[in-house]
């Protein structure tokens, strides 16, 4: 039995340009993908990194505002306005050396289950050690202390600030649709460029195997 003139078409093996361009298709999308990916990562690590900076920075101010002599004692307005705007997203914690709560910034009012928002997970830290972590929606940062009173004791302090996630996600997530619109833009014009030029390169093989190279156009 001999094949059709059809199944023997339906056979035949794509063209280079086909092949090329199919190859593209599949491959381009894929490594945008994994560039946007990095990037969006990339522009998280960052944003949590100036986060802890500034987090650092208000735990270094509430050590400046405190003082210790038998209780701890905070202005009632701190210096920043947030602590004191229940819900703002910026909440303080300080506590003793077995975790009892000495001061919460009305900031965290409102929070469910504040102290535990706070506090679970954090580990046992020395002096001078700091911790960060996430739960809850909270970056948190967690600075232990060794307060020396006037009479000459020292007292175990822990200092807790966290700040809200909820304007990082925001960041990331519009950072996200950014990325997402220059890679499907990207896709898009390399998938319309790589068509382009295999169409050129199927019509250059095509007249090279019509008209090669050395042929003359008349008989002898």
């Amino acid at each position: 039995l001999h094949a059709g003139p059809g199944e023997r078409m339906s056979r035949r093996p794509l063209s280079l340009a086909a092949r090329l361009f199919l190859a593209s298709a599949l491959l381009l999308p894929l490594a945008l993908g994994l560039t946007g990916w990095s990037l969006e990562r990339a522009h998280r690590l960052a944003l949590d990194a100036a986060a802890g900076e500034r987090l650092q920075l208000q735990v270094l101010a509430l050590l400046a505002q405190a003082d210790f002599d038998g209780e701890l004692t905070l202005p009632l307005v701190p210096l920043e306005p947030r602590l004191a705007q229940p819900n703002s997203g910026l909440y303080a914690l300080v506590t003793d050396g077995g975790g009892e709560p000495l001061w919460l910034s009305p900031s965290a009012a409102l929070l469910p289950r504040p102290l535990a928002a706070l506090t679970a997970g954090i580990p046992a830290l020395g002096p001078g050690q700091r911790h960060r972590s996430q739960a809850d929606g909270l970056l948190r940062h967690a600075y232990q202390v060794l307060w020396e009173t006037e009479a000459g004791d020292a007292v175990p302090l822990r200092f807790i600030v966290a700040e809200s996630t909820a304007p990082r996600d925001a960041d990331v997530a519009a950072f996200r649709c950014q990325v997402l619109d220059a890679t499907c833009d990207c896709v898009d014009e390399g998938i319309a460029t790589n068509f382009t030029f295999n169409s050129e390169l199927l019509n250059h093989n095509q007249n090279q195997i019509q008209n090669p190279p050395g042929s003359s156009g008349g008989g002898t």
